[in-house]
C-alpha cells in the first residue's frame, strides 16, 4: 500500500505528533456489537466511469469516537474488497464516525480525526487512469446491543474530470484545413487533503502546467507546453497528443480525459504573469493552419468541483490566441461545456 506524502513540513510535523502506536487501538473487549460495513461507487448515467475510474483495489476504514479519537482501524482483505463488505467485531456501544478510503495511502498511523483529515494526497501519487483513483466517503453509525449493525457508505473520487469530446472546423474556406495538434489542462491543482478542504493558494508547487508553460524552478514565458521539448507535468492526467487534420465543415469526435483536483479560484487567466497567482483552470486546444500555431483556451469559468465531469465541445471559427493562457477574441471559438455530477447525475450546460 502506498505511503503518504505530506504537503508541507508543517503538516508533516503535525501528523507525526498525532501519530502513535495504533497496534492496541480498537482491541477493547466487553459488551458490544459488530458493524457490517459495505461500500459502493455510485455512477450517474450521464457521466459514467471510463477505464479504471471506478476500480477499487484496497479499502481502509477508520472509526472515530465522539471525542474525535481513533477507536478502530480496519483494512479490508482482498476477498472483502471483492465482496464490497466486511464485518468489524468487538465494537463497544456508542456513536462513531466511519470513514471509508479506497486506493489511498496507509492511514493506520493516525489516532485523531484532525490529523487524518489534514493528511495530504498528491495528485500524481494516488490517481492513475491505469490503476484507479483515491476515493472517500463517511457516515455516522450507532452501535446498540450485541447484534450486527449494517452500514453502507458511498465513496467518491476527489478529482475533477475534463473531457474533450468534439472539435469542429468552421474556419473560412480560404484558411484551409485545421490540424488539432494536442490538448492539455493548465492551471491544474495537484494537492488536496483527505478532508477535501485544502485550498492550494498561489504556491507554485500546488499547480501543474501553470499558465500553459512547462513547470520549472524558473519559469520561462517562451516554454509553452508542446509535448516534446516542453512537456506537461504528469502527462497521463493532463496531456493528450491528437494530430487530427480537419477539412472545412468536418469534426473530430472522441474522448480525451484530463484530471485535476478541485479549483475554486476566481481570477481569470490573462497570459503569463510572474509571480504565478491562483487562477481558473483551462483546457487548451492547440491547432494549426496556414503554417502557424494557434491556441484555443477553454476557461472553466465556474471552477472545478470534486467528482464532477466537464465535457467540452468546441467549434473553431477564426484565428486563435498567441498565448495558451489568454482567451481568444470573440468570434474565433464557440464552446459548450456540459457539467455532470458523477454522484447524483445533476447536469447543466454552459455555452460561450
Amino acid at each position: 500500500m502506498k505511503r503518504i506524502k505530506f504537503l508541507t513540513s508543517v503538516l508533516a510535523a503535525a501528523a507525526l505528533l498525532a501519530a502513535c502506536d495504533n497496534s492496541q487501538l480498537g482491541t477493547q473487549q466487553g459488551d458490544g456489537g459488530s458493524i457490517r460495513i459495505s461500500f459502493n461507487v455510485p455512477e450517474a448515467t450521464r457521466a459514467a466511469a471510463q477505464g479504471n475510474e471506478a476500480v477499487v483495489s484496497d479499502i481502509q476504514v477508520l472509526l472515530f469516537d465522539g471525542s474525535d479519537n481513533l477507536y478502530k482501524y480496519y483494512a479490508f482483505n482482498s476477498s472483502e474488497v471483492t465482496a464490497k463488505n466486511a464485518t468489524i467485531s468487538n465494537v463497544l456501544n456508542g456513536t462513531y464516525t466511519a470513514y471509508v478510503v479506497a486506493n489511498g495511502p496507509d492511514l493506520s498511523e493516525y489516532n485523531t480525526k484532525t490529523a487524518f483529515l489534514n493528511s495530504g494526497i498528491d495528485l500524481e501519487e494516488f490517481n492513475d487512469p491505469a490503476s484507479g483513483f483515491i476515493m472517500e466517503g463517511s457516515s455516522e453509525v450507532s452501535v446498540n446491543g450485541s447484534g450486527v449493525t449494517d452500514l453502507s457508505v458511498a465513496i467518491s473520487r476527489y478529482v475533477s474530470r475534463v473531457v474533450l469530446r468534439k472539435v469542429t472546423n468552421n474556419l473560412p474556406v480560404s484558411y484551409g484545413s485545421l490540424t488539432i495538434e494536442r490538448a492539455f489542462l493548465s492551471n491544474a491543482v495537484n494537492v488536496q487533503n483527505i478532508g477535501g478542504t485544502l485550498e492550494p493558494g498561489s504556491d507554485p508547487a500546488h499547480w501543474y502546467n501553470k499558465e500553459g508553460r512547462k513547470d520549472e524552478p524558473t519559469r520561462d514565458a517562451s516554454h509553452i507546453i508542446d509535448g516534446s521539448t516542453y512537456t506537461a507535468s504528469f502527462p497521463g492526467l493532463t496531456y493528450a497528443a491528437m494530430d487530427q487534420s480537419l477539412a472545412k465543415g468536418t469534426a473530430w469526435s472522441g474522448s480525451k480525459y484530463f484530471y485535476a483536483y478541485p479549483n475554486s479560484a476566481s481570477t481569470e487567466p490573462d497570459g503569463f504573469k510572474e509571480p504565478f497567482a491562483a487562477q481558473k483552470s483551462v483546457l487548451v486546444i492547440v491547432g494549426s493552419f496556414g503554417g502557424r500555431t494557434y491556441y484555443y483556451p477553454v476557461v472553466l469559468r465556474n471552477g472545478l468541483a470534486r467528482n464532477t465531469s466537464y465535457e467540452v465541445e468546441a467549434t473553431v471559427t477564426g484565428a486563435g490566441s498567441d498565448d495558451p493562457n489568454k482567451p481568444v477574441t470573440s468570434g474565433s471559438l464557440s464552446v459548450t461545456v456540459t457539467v455532470n455530477d458523477w454522484l447524483d447525475g445533476t447536469s447543466y450546460t454552459e455555452t460561450f
